[in-house]
């Protein structure tokens, strides 16, 4: 975007922000968005809100949506409740489906996205390459790629976020013989547009894995007879129910009826109260994760579930199926049809390892042999990916070798890169409710974050060393209170190290802990955090007040609440007018 021009003593903006390929550095702060995921479009989002506007956001796809519009697998749908899948601020009445499919969750982000006023500052097919910090003009200079022209070209900005989330990178196992095999490999997260069940009939299809997106798949191939499906995993799931119809149902989905959606269109806060009860409900489940905490009813889930799957698990399995490590030590999956696909006689379940492929056939490690025209590898993603490269003012993310060994700061902030942020940092994702709700708690923080820049003239903030240090100790001593150390899995380094994506607590109390930046973490936030330390203790003194005026009066909550306020003014204008001061003395030097 070309730079504003001056009238007077305004900055006046051009108005043609579709032809952006810069952000407009006159401006304090500018912000650059990678990712254009739920993550990217909620950040943006709140930044208008607070009339932050001067930001790019930018995405190598061609449509808006991350996850949901490049998953595109059959079966590919949310296994959270739509209302609780939506933004708090914009509520989907009109839901089709109680989890409804990919196109249908893109397709509301999409609408946001337009209806929102984002599209003028949106750059699709624009690929990230690089940052790098200048320590003089405290910005970091972003090399993107111009897909569609195939050119590289660069974007000042003062801030970088991003959110490209954890999903982002397949994780791809090397199969021994994939050359000489004569049909076609390929990754759930990368399901070709051609490949339609259409395509697909009179085909052997080898599904590997039975995480998410694998049990979806083999759910939802098992409903076409023509397609002859293999579900091949190494290890079990705790398989649930649907949420709605219990352990007698077959999908995990529902139609929403139309007078349900015109009772939501008309009475907006029902459908409010109904996505804060039902978050509110997720949230108590945390603790079914504790080892000690939850024993108790994850014993009584594992007898109840480990009961269901038998029942319904064909005769070959019934003695296999079931896990045997404790419910929620992984994220469970919804088997939305799975077990009746895999009782049908053109789908069956086979517990193994892929060896090899030779010419038309999977090898599995017990040297048995799968005839195969398609192998899907539902093998998951690479979470110790890092996406993004920024080379900082003290500290390179190209020093590690992993996301793993990184020591974020509330999962958003890192020491030695000043201004960038990320969505989805390590130890953040939660096993028990919605994702979007996570975000949003993210995108306020990072909010409040530019928001001061833009109110104080802080041209840097960068976290504290030993604060990061601090929070990642934190959440070391929270994780070894979970059943999550007891299994190998991708929120582990290599498996079975570190366990570095998931939050080892409940929403409410992410929500508390970030609440607000404690400003004394940060360098930049000097001035800040004085104010922080004074107006708690303003408030700690109010309190106090209070009760001693409990003792023998009744309480005048205005005269006390009256009192806060202007002890704090009195307070911050003291510190301005020190801050002024302190200026001009070392001026006058």
């Amino acid at each position: 975007m070309p730079d504003g021009t001056q009238k007077g003593s305004a900055l006046v903006l051009p108005t043609a922000f579709s032809a952006a390929t810069q952000i407009n550095t006159l401006l304090n702060p500018s912000v650059l968005i990678i990712g254009a995921g739920i993550g990217g479009i909620t950040l943006a989002l709140d930044l208008d809100e607070k009339g932050l506007t001067n930001w790019l956001l930018v995405d190598r796809e061609d449509d808006v949506g991350g996850t949901w519009y490049v998953n595109r697998y059959p079966g590919c749908r949310c296994d959270i409740p739509a209302i609780g899948y939506s933004h708090s601020r914009f509520q989907n009445s009109q839901w089709t489906e109680t989890h409804p499919d990919h196109k249908e969750i893109q397709a509301y982000w999409a609408k946001i996205v337009k209806t929102q006023g984002l599209t003028n500052r949106l750059r699709l097919q624009h690929d990230y390459v690089k940052a790098e910090w200048d320590s003089d003009q405290s910005l970091y200079h972003v090399t993107l790629r111009d897909i569609v022209n195939d050119r590289e070209f660069i974007v000042d900005a003062q801030v970088l976020v991003s959110a490209t989330g954890l999903f982002s990178e397949p994780r791809r196992v090397p199969v021994k013989g994939e050359d000489e095999f004569s049909g076609r490999v390929i990754h759930a997260a990368r399901w070709p547009k051609d490949l339609t069940n259409e395509a697909m009939h009179g085909k052997n299809v080898v599904v590997v894995g039975n995480g998410c997106s694998g049990i979806q798949i083999v759910g939802t191939l098992g409903l076409d007879p023509e397609i002859n499906v293999v579900s091949l995993a190494r290890s079990k799931q705790w398989l649930m129910p649907s949420v709605n119809g219990g352990f007698a149902a077959e999908r995990n989905s529902s139609p929403v009826s139309e007078s349900t959606r015109a009772l939501r269109a008309r009475f907006p806060f029902l459908q409010r109260w109904e996505r804060t009860l039902m978050l509110g409900v997720l949230d108590t489940h945390f603790h079914w994760q504790y080892e000690k905490e939850g024993r108790r009813k994850r014993k009584q889930m594992e007898k109840d579930l480990g009961d269901w799957m038998v029942a319904r698990a064909p005769e070959h399995l019934k003695d296999k199926i079931v896990p045997d490590f404790p419910f929620m030590a992984k994220r469970f999956v919804f088997e939305d049809g799975y077990l009746a696909a895999i009782n049908r006689p053109h789908c069956k379940a086979v517990y193994g390892r892929i060896e090899a492929l030779n010419h038309d056939s999977v090898i599995v490690d017990d040297g048995s042999e799968i005839k195969a025209d398609i192998v899907v590898l539902s093998t998951g993603f690479d979470a110790d990916h890092i996406d993004v490269q920024v080379q900082g003012e003290s500290d390179s993310t190209a020093n590690y070798d992993g996301k793993a060994n990184l020591t974020y700061y509330h999962g958003i902030a890192l020491p030695g890169m000043p201004n960038f942020y990320t969505m989805l940092g390590n130890n953040w994702v939660v096993n028990h409710s919605s994702v979007t709700t996570v975000l949003e708690i993210q995108a306020a923080y990072i909010t409040q974050m530019v928001e001061a820049m833009r109110n104080h003239g802080i041209p840097k903030l960068e976290v504290k060393r030993p604060a990061a240090e601090a929070y990642d100790a934190w959440i070391e001593r929270e994780l070894k209170r979970t059943t999550w150390n007891r299994v190998a899995n991708y929120w582990r380094k290599e498996g079975n190290g570190r366990i570095f994506t998931h939050y080892p607590g409940t929403v409410l109390r992410m929500w508390w802990q970030n609440l607000w930046p404690v400003w004394a973490d940060y360098k930049g936030a000097e001035r800040l955090a004085v104010r922080q330390r004074l107006r708690k203790f303003v408030f700690v003194l109010s309190l106090v007040a209070g009760a001693l005026f409990t003792g023998k009066y009744m309480v005048d909550h205005q005269v006390l609440k009256r009192l806060n306020s202007e002890v704090t003014k009195l307070i911050t204008h003291a510190v301005g007018l020190g801050q002024t001061l302190k200026t001009n003395l070392v001026g006058n030097k």
